[in-house]
């Protein structure tokens, strides 16, 4: 009210110009100040009653949360169960990649076992794994059946035909050839 009572004295001036400018000035600020002040009530009602409907909308935490306003309550549960489902599959694939590398380990003692098996057996029985030298001296010296009872042994134990190969220094086609020829004694 103190406002509006310094305003009227410049307003009765009449800002110097003669005519009715101080009176038009006053109408002016006086729509600028009711415009302002109806603007900001407008504002803290808006807030009041966004506060207000926030406080009595929470909801109970038993409820889900909706990632979708507008989705109909069927597309919620789906959308709840693919969730429950997910963790599901990640649980057990987790339990799974557990087991395998318990897997991994036990397969990598039991290769263990078999190499240790293999130095035992080659202790006890020095043709088993002979040198290089000894392999070419006794293919020159027709020890044959030496050579085929290597081939066989190393097959019994599982090896492939490219290990045999590889140890005994001939070729696949020898080791096959070798093998063949124990299954037709075998018949």
């Amino acid at each position: 009210m103190k406002s509006c009572l310094v305003w009227l004295p410049l307003a009765a001036e009449g800002g110097g110009d003669g005519g009715g400018g101080g009176v038009a000035q006053f109408f002016l600020i006086a729509a600028i100040l009711v415009l302002t002040i109806t603007m900001l009530l407008r504002l803290y009602r808006y807030q009041a009653r966004n506060r207000r409907t926030a406080t009595t909308q929470r909801k109970p935490a038993a409820e889900p949360p909706r990632s979708h306003n507008a989705a109909p309550d069927a597309v919620v549960r789906w959308e709840v169960q693919m969730h429950e489902l997910a963790r599901d599959l990640k649980g057990e694939l987790d339990s799974k990649m557990v087991a395998l590398s318990h897997l991994i380990r036990d397969a990598d003692r039991a290769a263990q076992r078999l190499e240790d098996a293999l130095e035992a057996a080659a202790d006890s029985n020095p043709c088993l794994l002979r040198s290089k030298d000894d392999l070419a001296t006794s293919r020159e010296g027709g020890d044959e059946q030496a050579l085929r009872e290597e081939v066989y042994m190393l097959a019994d134990y599982g090896f492939s035909l490219r290990d045999i190969s590889s140890r005994l220094e001939i070729s696949t086609d020898e080791i096959q050839l070798i093998l063949r020829h124990r299954q037709e004694q075998e018949r």
